[in-house]
């Protein structure tokens, strides 16, 4: 039985590449369809049988069943959409597509939930009930992906969801956790003087 730290260290460098690719090729909410085909397309190489579902065109939802017998179903969830903005980073792996970039980490999210479910899915004899990975399109706008995908049924028998979002504000390699909401929303407001 390899130890969890193993497999993680052993996917880092997918994580990076998945990461890069998605940051070349960023679409904004709603046209994120070629990164949902990216991420079905990876899914379909994992090393366990995922029950790999499209609820809408742009986001994709995979079911990892435990080997370790019934128990309850928990979902880890990221965001994939990226915002219009002309990247200027210089990157090898700069953004491909004018005007659109990844300036919110959503490749990053994307990328590490693919690789916890590398890891996850190496670990399936340890696993009891299932574990749903939600990749979910149009976070960064209102009505957003997520109402959608919840209206479909996503979050139908989910004992526990986590996501997750990276901040530069925080160092590398912490953890930061709570019960409830972290991090705010953008929205949009007008101050009248």
């Amino acid at each position: 039985m390899q130890p969890i730290i193993s497999l993680i260290a052993a996917v880092q460098p997918e994580v990076v590449q998945w990461r890069r690719h998605i940051h070349e090729h960023p679409y904004v909410a709603y046209e994120e369809q070629p990164t949902a085909d990216y991420v079905a397309d990876l899914l379909g190489c994992m090393p366990a049988p995922l029950d790999i579902r499209r609820l809408t065109p742009n986001s994709v939802v995979a079911d990892l069943r435990g080997g370790a017998g019934e128990g309850p179903m928990y979902a880890l969830r990221a965001d994939m959409d990226a915002l219009p903005l002309q990247e200027e980073s210089g990157e090898p792996f700069s953004s491909k597509r004018p005007g659109v970039m990844h300036a919110c980490g959503h490749d990053a999210h994307t990328a590490m939930l693919l690789g916890a479910v590398k890891v996850l899915c190496q670990m399936r004899d340890r696993i009891r009930g299932t574990v749903r990975f939600i990749f979910q399109h149009a976070e960064e706008v209102s009505p957003s992906g997520a109402k959608q995908l919840v209206g479909l049924g996503v979050l139908d028998g989910v004992s526990m969801i986590f996501g997750l979002h990276v901040d530069v504000m925080r160092p590398s390699g912490s953890i930061w956790c709570r019960v409830g909401t972290i991090m705010g929303a953008c929205n949009d407001f007008d101050i009248v003087i």
